[in-house]
């Protein structure tokens, strides 16, 4: 068994909802930097690793179990900027 430490229970709770999904978040693109502007990822953008604009889809990297994890999380692209 694999304890949960506090700092982990509050990302996991501040991402997903009851059901524990993570709803979609909507952000833009200013040159190579994602900034978040709705949702659960609000404020999370240095977690970013990868963004698939085409399928809504962002990656994110977080310590969680005592080691880095990525997850897939819904982020939608609503414009970018140069």
């Amino acid at each position: 068994m694999i304890p949960i430490y506090p700092d982990e229970r509050q990302f996991l709770k501040r991402i997903q909802n009851e059901e524990h999904l993570t709803a979609m978040s909507k952000g833009i693109i200013i040159g190579d930097k994602v900034i978040v502007e709705e949702g659960p990822m609000c404020g999370l953008e240095a977690l970013i690793k990868k963004i698939d604009r085409h399928h809504r889809i962002a990656e994110i990297e977080s310590e969680i179990f005592g080691r880095k994890a990525r997850m897939r999380v819904g982020l939608e692209i609503i414009r970018k900027i140069k």
